[in-house]
């Protein structure tokens, strides 16, 4: 699988655009790999759309986390 990537959208699956993950090829359905994105920083609280783009089968996802930036000092 690979090919297509991932739009992280909020409050639907055509709402505002916070950033796009690119899928990597890992020659394997069962082998997974860690990959990161920056996204836009948004306020409140939303529902958060992982909307595939790309065809069917883009990824086989095991976890999805996000995480805050740390402040720079």
């Amino acid at each position: 699988m690979s090919g297509g990537h991932f739009e992280i959208r909020v409050d639907s699956r055509t709402g505002p655009l916070l950033g796009t993950a690119t899928v990597l090829n890992t020659d394997g359905f069962d082998t997974y790999t860690g990959q990161s994105t920056p996204i836009a920083f948004t306020k409140g609280v939303h529902d958060v759309y992982l909307v595939a783009v790309g065809g069917q089968g883009i990824a086989n996802i095991d976890s999805f986390a996000l995480t805050r930036p740390t402040a720079k000092g």
